[in-house]
């Protein structure tokens, strides 16, 4: 726990306590599901099993890759706040791309979910189920610490994509057909390709693809769950310098 609170000190993070449940106000325990304040008093280990099977409960079999990297990965689930003040879960995650010493940690962080989702830009009832049951049930916004323009974005900050539909190039689409972009929208967010979705309410969400959207080019990623289970577990092995560094007002405090 001590070496984990110290890269959150870290200057490129700025600062950041770690919390126990004690710590927190009532009103932030009201705020705050249950599991997460017992993720947080349990071992590393333990602990990893314990949010696994929440996101399994909500989500069964939708990210394998993402939850054994989570599992083999573990370095503890501890609490913080960050500059809004809102708590948030920290799933730290030992880092095997950098430089131990200096950056020993991957570290995500996960907002409150939101039981009732609201977005005056899109409806978003017509988010795919899992989609909905991830922002209502796990984390409302999971970014990569200290990137919060990298992970699933907040509900309320979801956009459909711009413009023509000519203006968009589709690449290896794999007999799939196009899309409607306009009824498209990214939903896992990263500037070296973000998964976008489209909108489909009830349909089978194995039947929903995944696209990777980069600068006007959008390119067949599979199916969604699959291109997000790709997409998250490749955000985690990318190193700092490769992630790049974030705009002042979004460093982690």
């Amino acid at each position: 726990m001590e070496r984990v609170a110290g890269q959150l000190a870290d200057p490129l993070f700025d600062e950041r306590q770690l919390l126990s449940p004690e710590d927190l106000t009532a009103d932030e325990r009201q705020m705050v599901p249950r599991w997460w304040l017992e993720a947080a008093t349990l071992p590393a280990a333990d602990a990893a099993e314990f949010v696994i099977a929440q996101w399994n409960s909500v989500l069964p079999g939708r990210l394998p890759a993402t939850l054994e990297l989570f599992r083999r990965r573990a370095a503890g689930v501890y609490l913080t706040r960050v500059d809004d003040g809102a708590v948030v879960l920290v799933y730290a995650l030992h880092d095997e791309t950098g430089d131990p010493d200096q950056f020993p940690f991957v570290c995500w962080y996960g907002h409150p979910p939101r039981r009732h989702l609201v977005n005056p830009r899109v409806d978003l009832e017509l988010l795919p189920r899992g989609i909905r049951a991830m922002y209502s049930e796990i984390h409302d916004h999971f970014y990569l610490a200290p990137f919060e323009s990298t992970g699933f974005m907040p509900s309320k900050e979801i956009f459909r994509l711009d413009g023509d539909p000519g203006r968009w190039k589709y690449e290896n689409t794999n007999g799939t057909g196009i899309p409607d972009s306009n009824n498209m929208i990214p939903i896992v967010l990263h500037d070296t390709g973000s998964v976008c979705i489209e909108l489909a309410g009830d349909r089978n969400e194995d039947d929903i693809t995944g696209w990777l959207l980069y600068e006007a080019s959008l390119v067949f990623a599979g199916p969604m769950w699959d291109a997000i289970d790709q997409r998250l577990v490749e955000l985690c092995r990318l190193g700092v310098d490769e992630l790049g560094d974030p705009p002042h007002d979004v460093r982690v405090r």
